[in-house]
């Protein structure tokens, strides 16, 4: 087609070309001769580029062809090349090109001028200094040449020297054959399984390979991209210091690898290792300065790079918003990667908050880029609209998968069905089944369970269509029961799995197990049988089966000693203990008849031994120590003066014992690691209180009241009826505005207090106010009147009951 002068060319998609024949769609252009080209990556233009079998295609600069040429045309009449003892003087001083083109040179002219072994020796050192100072694929043109050598060096004896400096060479060139390898991961397990291509020795501690790798920065001696990859992720994983002196050897590290111009994929993995030390950090800043100075040095964020500033975002507890704009940076700066793996993980971040629209942007922008589509991005579209109860979208999203011809998987049906069988669409559900059975996917118990068969039925359908069964669809059968409370069907099921010949794994039993530790009616030995039946198969218990039988072990008579037995058992079965199988040792020790001292010196023993695992308390550890600090603190008697509770001078009225002492220095230390509960401040609150610490207990309260935990009427009463007695009685109405403002409705004890407060302080229009609000409340107050008597009866007739069964037991 013809417009003015310029003549432009149609494309296949449509595209109306300007001169070079670009499209990015279809076709692209040669940048030296501007030869049109397919976008297939394997086509390349043969008369400006060359194909190496190992390092793919690298181009032929212009001066090279002019070398090459001339070499050739001129090789009888021109004089050979320097000889090589004064190319060896000069050996310091070549450039990489220089190695290229002497090599050129030399093998392209058939003239060889003794003394060959010489040559040969000065060949295998430019050889050398082309791979130390070139790429690797300099290297491989070198080698093409000295292979040319080979028939003309056979044609007389050489001496070791050249050999050993040509094996060299060799040995150079298998140890960093990977050095233009694109994947990470592939790089990694190379170096793995090949010793030559690191000059460190990982074998070591951390602490060795630094210092080993400092001295070799220091004297500028070779190190190989393995070496870069293996010290970041060994800095990442080892370093004691902290995050902080982490991300100190982490940067000097990236600023090495930049200095000496290391592969792109390697720098990017190290920075992408640094972001995550800030993100572990919460510094989520520092992390973007990370990826926004890559992008300055022209290095493009992969997908794991920007997956990791995406989670991180939500670590730190950043918004969704901090989420777009990041991707709109990207956008802008054409340094998004446009895989679907990245556009999966922002549908279902967007998607799972009930955001359907923005879930539906990104959606609709990855299907727009034309990229390799994998199932979980329709997977995380369907869940998306599965949140926001849009079931007919979500079958869009399957019909459309399905046009595109992108195959659907087990998850996707499992998905599809589950959303239309939760709506109602009865049809649309049969008929995605019928799809499933003609895919041939592999179909299991999840399937049919979804679709709302009784697992009992889809055990039995499954076995009629001649399907082997795993553990796993017997799982799925066994949690469905147990989540709808049916567990005499659930362990029907457990049972068949042995009928059936199928082995049952360390989840069949923890299951089974949690279950009947929950359940307070089911006798608590089933647990410990099923324990001693795992064994009999063969199966080593995990941590949550051990955890499941330490909390077991508050229903049985020395169950502390059990339960510390069953820690000793998992050291011995190197079975790592968690946060939670701490917490239900806590919880034993807290509940103890009589907690003393030797019972807190045993909790101090645990909690110094999970920081030695490296373990962190949680807000649950931290409450259950407080209570056993608790019962270490003796109350003060309710008759003590008012001057002894609350003195003018701000000292203490009673001298605080060492229990509250180290109560107190417990709850301030968990500021920085863990957050506070409501538990946790009732717990010091009452403690406090009952042991005359009455200005302590404000100080605590008014930290509940910063952080707007609303406490149990309990609390309330306690500190007013401490604040009566300490005679602070404006204080008191300051607590019963607390409680209006956290919307805590009070009992028969508040209103009594507020109302003499009201008299001693002369408020009679809050009086009047507070006594209404009283006969208002009326019917309410006499219900739970009624619920703490009916609380009390209970109590005392377990009591007498456990009483008699003692005196049976003693006869």
């Amino acid at each position: 087609m013809q417009q003015g002068k310029a003549y432009i060319a149609e494309c296949e998609c449509g595209r109306l070309l300007k001169p070079g024949w670009q499209c990015n769609q279809c076709r692209k252009s040669c940048p030296y001769c501007r030869r049109a080209l397919t976008v297939d990556p394997n086509d390349y233009c043969d008369r400006c580029f060359a194909k190496c079998n190992i390092h793919g295609i690298f181009p032929i600069t212009q001066q090279h062809q002019h070398h090459h040429y001339y070499y050739h045309s001129n090789s009888k009449s021109s004089s050979f090349p320097p000889t090589p003892p004064l190319l060896l003087v000069l050996y310091p001083f070549l450039t990489p090109l220089d190695c290229f083109l002497f090599c050129d040179i030399v093998c392209l002219n058939h003239t060889i001028h003794p003394p060959l072994e010489d040559t040969i020796h000065f060949i295998a050192r430019v050889s050398i200094m082309a791979f130390r100072q070139c790429t690797a694929r300099s290297w491989c043109h070198v080698r093409s040449n000295l292979l040319r050598w080979q028939p003309v060096a056979t044609r007389r004896p050489l001496s070791l020297q050249p050999i050993r400096a040509l094996t060299t060479v060799n040995e150079m060139a298998t140890a960093d054959i990977s050095n233009k390898k694109h994947d990470p991961a592939a790089a990694a397990t190379t170096a793995a399984a090949a010793p030559l291509s690191t000059t460190l020795d990982f074998t070591k501690p951390l602490d060795a390979v630094w210092e080993d790798y400092c001295y070799r920065v220091d004297h500028q001696e070779r190190l190989t991209f393995q070496d870069f990859n293996l010290l970041c992720a060994r800095i990442k994983k080892e370093t004691e210091e902290g995050p902080d002196e982490a991300i100190r050897r982490l940067q000097s590290v990236m600023r090495e690898m930049h200095r000496r111009k290391m592969p792109k994929e390697v720098f990017i993995r190290g920075c992408n290792m640094l972001v995550h030390l800030f993100i572990q950090k919460k510094d989520m800043k520092s992390a973007r300065l990370v990826v926004d100075g890559m992008m300055r040095s022209n290095y493009r964020p992969d997908e794991v790079t920007v997956k990791t500033l995406f989670g991180g975002v939500m670590e730190v507890g950043g918004s969704l918003s901090d989420l777009h704009e990041i991707y709109e940076t990207l956008q802008e700066r054409r340094m998004f990667p446009e895989v679907s793996s990245v556009y999966q993980m922002l549908i279902s971040m967007f998607g799972s908050r009930g955001l359907i629209d923005n879930a539906r942007t990104y959606y609709a922008a990855c299907l727009k880029k034309r990229i390799p589509l994998e199932p979980g991005v329709f997977n995380q579209m369907m869940l998306a609209y599965g949140t926001a109860e849009l079931p007919e979208a979500a079958l869009g999203v399957y019909q459309q998968m399905v046009k595109r011809g992108c195959q659907p998987t087990g998850a996707t049906y499992h998905i599809i069905i589950t959303l239309l069988q939760q709506a109602g669409m009865k049809e649309a559900m049969e008929h995605v089944f019928d799809d499933m059975k003609a895919s041939g996917v592999a179909m299991n118990t999840s399937h049919f369970i979804a679709s709302g068969w009784d697992p009992k039925q889809a055990i039995e359908e499954l076995h009629r269509l001649d399907m082997q069964l795993s553990t796993r669809d017997y799982n799925t059968c066994i949690a469905h029961y147990i989540k709808r409370n049916q567990f005499p069907e659930a362990l029907e099921v457990f049972r068949m799995m042995n009928e059936k010949g199928v082995d049952p794994d360390v989840y069949s039993f923890s299951i089974i197990m949690d279950t009947i530790a929950r359940d307070r009616e089911r006798p608590v030995d089933q647990v410990f049988a099923f324990h001693e039946e795992m064994k009999s198969h063969d199966i080593q218990p995990d941590v949550s089966v051990y955890t499941t039988l330490m909390a077991a072990c508050t229903r049985i008579d020395g169950g502390l000693d059990k339960a510390m037995g069953l820690l000793s058992e998992m050291e011995q079965h190197n079975v790592m203990p968690n946060t939670f199988t701490f917490n239900a040792i806590f919880s034993l020790l807290s509940q103890q008849p009589n907690v003393t001292r030797a019972d807190y010196e045993r909790a101090e023993q645990l909690w110094n031994k999970m920081n030695q695992l490296g373990i962190k308390p949680d807000t649950r550890s931290y409450n259950t120590q407080l209570a056993i600090l608790s019962r270490l603190v003796k109350p003060v008697e309710d008759t003590q003066p008012a001057d002894q509770l609350w003195k003018t001078d701000g000292r203490n009225a009673f001298e605080m014992s060492g229990a509250a002492k180290e109560m107190l220095q417990l709850y301030r230390s968990m500021r920085k690691r863990c957050k506070r509960d409501f538990l946790t401040y009732t717990t010091v609150i009452n403690t406090l209180v009952s042991a005359g610490q009455i200005r302590q207990a404000m100080q605590v309260y008014d930290d509940a009241k910063i952080a707007r935990i609303r406490l149990p009427i309990s609390v309330y009463n306690s500190t007013m009826k401490a604040l009566k007695q300490a005679n602070q009685i404006s204080q008191i109405m300051n607590i019963w505005h607390d409680m209006k403002s956290m919307r805590v409705r009070p009992d028969n004890n508040t209103y009594t207090y507020a109302l003499d407060a009201c008299l001693q302080l002369g408020l009679r229009e809050s009086f009047s106010a507070i006594r209404a609000q009283r006969r208002d409340d009326a019917e309410r107050l006499l219900e739970l009147e009624r619920k703490r008597e009916e609380r009390m009866e209970n109590k005392n007739a377990a009591a007498a009951s456990a009483t008699v069964e003692e005196e049976t037991t003693l006869e």
